[in-house]
């Protein structure tokens, strides 16, 4: 398959544009749609905007799940054969769109950081201890992988993060959707608390989903068993 079979939508927050161009189509996708005014959504959809509202969506979660209501939009209404998700400052490099192999499902090359996930996670982003929820959740059995498996991935430092996925409509759905049924027991269980949350960490659910799609990752032979996983370059436009 070629660059432009790719049908990649790019979330945007707020006033935010793609700053790039990509020989992929583009389609701009405007997150957190349901709290903007009918004439600012009706300005956006005849400038050919993707509006998470629309369609079956979670838009009003936008504040806490950020990129994942676009995700959770893609999953539930997309229709394109070969489809992924971008940030407005984060591409998929054109060099990696083609050749692609349609049976690969391909995710952003890994970070390695100077300490462990959890050490991480912990320090740079305060409010509830998300990872101490995903693992309580593995204990109730709602999670596809058990508590020592999370511990083993939340105790490494290789950290697949930006949430970005792109590959045959089935299988992007398949692990998207993996991923937000991890979010929802958290969610569940926890939303009272997680909305009293304010500023940058606010996005609980989505700096959570990072670490918990890095464990889902690295153990995607359990996981994922069938779908091909590999990694592709992106370029970063601050």
């Amino acid at each position: 398959m070629q660059a432009e079979d790719w049908h990649l939508y790019v979330m945007c927050h707020g006033d935010s544009e793609p700053r790039y161009s990509s020989l992929a189509s583009l389609r701009r996708m405007k997150l957190g749609a349901e709290s903007l005014h009918h004439e600012e959504l009706l300005q956006l959809f005849c400038a050919g905007w993707t509006l998470d509202n629309s369609g079956h969506n979670i838009s009003t979660y936008n504040k806490w799940w950020s990129e994942l209501t676009g995700i959770y939009w893609l999953v539930n209404n997309a229709t394109e054969d070969f489809i992924g998700n971008a940030q407005y400052r984060r591409q998929w490099a054109d060099e990696g769109l083609a050749p692609s192999s349609p049976s690969v499902v391909y995710i952003p090359e890994p970070e390695r950081f100077g300490c462990s996930i959890a050490r991480q996670y912990r320090e740079g982003h305060a409010g509830m201890d998300g990872l101490e929820q995903a693992l309580m959740a593995a204990d109730r059995g709602q999670m596809p992988l058990s508590r020592e498996e999370l511990e083993l991935a939340f105790n490494q430092n290789i950290f697949f993060g930006h949430i970005m996925a792109r590959g045959a409509h089935a299988n992007y759905c398949k692990i998207m959707q993996t991923l937000l049924d991890c979010m929802w027991p958290i969610w569940d269980n926890c939303q009272e608390k997680i909305k009293q949350i304010e500023g940058y960490n606010c996005r609980y659910i989505s700096f959570l989903a990072e670490r918990i799609m890095t464990a889902l990752v690295l153990h995607r032979d359990k996981v994922w068993s069938g779908i091909s996983i590999e990694t592709a370059p992106i370029n970063f436009f601050p």
